[in-house]
């Protein structure tokens, strides 16, 4: 591989390529016998990079017109036409669009989702289910923690520790025998996570916690957080506990 310096030196039909190690130049249709290149595989300026899609390989054989697509692909240009190559080629990924982040939609199926699983676990339970929405909003704040810790072991493969708050901190001393669970599913709109339904994936999984079997006086705390990513991609977090009450 070498990089040559080029230029038509103002006419059509002829190119002339110079060596910038010793300042030889060539032209390549006359000089093509003592031509050190035997393919050109890119030519660049300042404005472009153009990648040869010719079936031709010895350089005296190309045509240089970078205007013509069909010979010379660009390949930062959004507005260009569609090459020859590109049309018929697979190996290049198609682009990706990206949407906004839509946190309000991402609230009110949180807020769905926690109505559904309330009803459901009261269903379950024979005896009368009461909630703590204050302990309820602290597991919530600790669930934003729980995602950036979850993020930041992905990325640096190590585990990532988790700081308490001082809600968390003081919810455990009032409840000293708190027992729930943190839970984690992936999230996009068409899985069924806001169906009113036993086989909702969501539900399914809190039944099999089976915190609802545990009687006496407890109450009970639930919160379910999502992160939203672009594309409507969301990371789904449910904590349902129990809190003793008089022990």
């Amino acid at each position: 591989a070498a990089a040559t310096a080029a230029s038509t030196g103002g006419h059509k039909r002829r190119v002339l390529l110079y060596n910038p190690t010793n300042g030889c130049r060539y032209d390549i249709y006359r000089d093509h016998a003592m031509l050190p290149l035997t393919s050109i595989d890119s030519i660049f300026d300042a404005s472009n990079i153009w990648a040869n899609i010719q079936q031709q390989e010895q350089p005296w054989l190309n045509e240089f017109d970078l205007r013509n697509t069909t010979n010379w692909m660009p390949l930062f240009n959004r507005f260009r036409r569609q090459s020859r190559y590109e049309s018929h080629t697979t190996c290049v990924q198609s682009p990706i669009s990206y949407t906004y982040v839509n946190e309000r939609y991402f609230e009110s199926r949180a807020a769905e989702i926690e109505r559904i699983i309330e009803q459901r676990f009261e269903k379950w339970r024979s005896a009368p289910t009461t909630w703590d929405y204050g302990v309820a909003g602290v597991l919530r704040e600790n669930l934003r923690g729980m995602e950036e810790a979850a993020v930041a072991a992905q990325m640096h493969g190590q585990k990532h520790v988790i700081q308490e708050t001082k809600g968390l901190s003081r919810m455990k001393q009032i409840y000293p025998g708190i027992l729930g669970f943190p839970l984690r599913f992936k999230d996009c709109p068409h899985r069924k996570y806001t169906e009113d339904s036993e086989e909702n994936p969501i539900v399914k999984k809190i039944r099999e916690t089976r915190l609802h079997d545990r009687g006496g006086s407890n109450r009970f705390a639930l919160a379910v957080y999502i992160h939203a990513y672009p594309n409507q991609i969301g990371s789904c977090w449910v904590y349902i506990a129990t809190l003793p009450i008089g022990r």
